[in-house]
């Protein structure tokens, strides 16, 4: 007589433990990730609104400095001309007088004259403000303004300079020279007989200067918003695109992680399930050749007892066999010699080898197909194992006198195949692994069985799950049909 050891389910408490350390792990740093990535993300796009807001600035403020350099080099060549015709008017007029004027004065009361000449030599230019003759003292001698005669220039006058119009130019506010208008002075000094007499002074106007420079500034910035704004959409596409890149590689690095600790808990359930199904046959083939050894040279075994003893066996190597090659089968992809095949035909011969058992048990057989063929893509043997196990699941969960309904018919484009039996629905923990590998429930064994139908299932294209429906429970396999079937339907 053989002994058997039992087959305790397999588990996983440390591997499992350590996957879930190990996610954690992962996680942990993942939103600070997502904060310095992001972060960098956005450096191409604030460095580019950086750089558009300085070159703006820049060309603002070189508009303002052109055209003042422009306005002011005009309206100090004005300056240079009215200074050279009244520096020869002295000298016309000391050389052709009594001689009791003085050359070196522009004191009215020494050159009369220039009160008749002023009218003329003061002629405003294009926005030109004001012109006026200073003495040497900072006292106004002659204005456009003549309200302006007789005051003297403080200390502070022309503390605001304009450098980039040039060193003599200073942009006024208030005082002798301007009254509510500002404006922008150049100067130009007067020289007679040799002598610094004063200077002649213009004015621009800073109101109408500053009016101009804002509309040509204005127009600028509309010209340049264009630009700015296809660089910002451009840096806003590549930053979107940087973002979306980041999160898809983001996903794919989460699931290439939970599929790296899915395989690694796969491989190590499957490592501890085959050691256990390997250590029952050996044990029940050490206890027949233990059994034999004693038997030699003692008392003899009958025939029956050697022939059971041979039988076992034989099984149990056929055990080790057959779980060598599911175990090959579900850890080297393959996908088989595939051809198109006819479902319900290699569903109808697979019932014909099981039909035997269901009579002996007293099942009911019920059966649904389609009229016509379903032709599927898929290795002949894989459909016919997959039919076997999922009938034989179905008979043992049904019991004696159950019912085990058997149907086929066409779903969106692909064959389905519905085996269901009025057995006991299973449990939620027995649902969640049923497809595990190495993981028995009450009406299947603890081996590769249900994960390598599985298997074939998916790598022929389809799916497949248990479900309940009504007063039944089963498995319902959807394969994708065949080109020329699909075509033909």
């Amino acid at each position: 007589m053989t002994l058997r050891g039992s087959r305790p389910r397999p588990g996983l408490p440390h591997a499992a433990r350590w996957s879930r350390f190990n996610m954690a792990a992962a996680q942990q740093p993942r939103k600070s990730r997502s904060m310095w990535l992001f972060a960098l993300i956005c450096i191409p796009l604030v460095l580019s609104l950086i750089d558009c807001a300085r070159d703006l600035y820049c060309d603002t403020t070189m508009i303002r400095s052109v055209a003042l350099h422009s306005e002011m080099g005009q309206l100090r060549s004005e300056a240079i001309r009215r200074a050279g015709r009244l520096e020869a008017l002295l000298e016309v007029n000391a050389a052709q007088g009594d001689g009791s004027s003085e050359i070196g004065s522009l004191s009215p009361d020494d050159q009369p004259w220039l009160y008749s000449k002023w009218a003329a030599l003061s002629e405003p230019i294009s926005h030109e403000s004001y012109s006026a003759l200073v003495d040497p003292q900072g006292m106004v001698v002659l204005h456009s303004n003549p309200a302006a005669v007789g005051k003297r220039l403080t200390s502070e006058w022309d503390d605001q300079k304009e450098p980039a119009a040039g060193n003599d130019v200073v942009r006024i506010n208030a005082g002798p020279f301007v009254g509510e208008t500002p404006a922008f002075d150049v100067n130009v000094p007067l020289y007679a007989g040799g002598r610094w007499i004063g200077q002649l002074h213009s004015g621009l106007d800073a109101s109408w200067f500053d009016r101009e420079v804002a509309a040509q500034q204005r127009k600028l910035l509309w010209q340049r918003s264009w630009i700015v704004a296809l660089v910002l959409a451009a840096n806003l596409g590549a930053v979107i695109g940087l973002v979306l890149l980041a999160r898809d590689f983001g996903e794919l690095r989460r699931k290439l992680v939970h599929e790296i600790q899915y395989r690694t808990r796969q491989l190590s359930q499957i490592g501890m399930g085959l050691a256990h199904e390997i250590r029952n046959p050996l044990q029940a083939l050490r206890i027949n050749v233990h059994t034999l050894r004693r038997s030699v040279g003692r008392a003899q075994l009958d025939e029956q007892q050697m022939t059971d003893m041979m039988r076992e066996s034989d099984d149990e190597i056929d055990h080790l066999d057959g779980l060598m090659r599911d175990f090959v089968q579900y850890t080297v992809p393959h996908t088989g010699d595939r051809a198109d095949v006819d479902l319900r035909r290699e569903v109808q011969a697979t019932l014909g080898l099981v039909s035997e058992e269901l009579r002996r048990k007293q099942i009911e057989l019920k059966t649904q197909f389609v009229d016509r063929p379903l032709t599927v893509h898929i290795d002949p043997a894989r459909l016919r194992q997959v039919a076997l196990h999922l009938l034989t699941f179905a008979q043992r969960s049904a019991g004696v006198k159950g019912t085990v309904q058997v149907s086929i018919a066409e779903n969106n484009g692909a064959a389905e195949l519905v085996i269901a039996d009025t057995g006991p629905a299973l449990s939620d923990a027995d649902q969640a692994r049923l497809f595990e590998p190495f993981q028995s429930t009450a009406h299947s064994d603890a081996g590769l069985g249900l994960a390598l139908i599985r298997r074939f299932v998916e790598e022929a294209g389809g799916s497949i799950d248990r479900r309940k429906q009504s007063d039944m429970s089963g498995f319902r396999v959807l394969l994708p049909l065949a080109k020329h079937n699909s075509q033909g339907t």
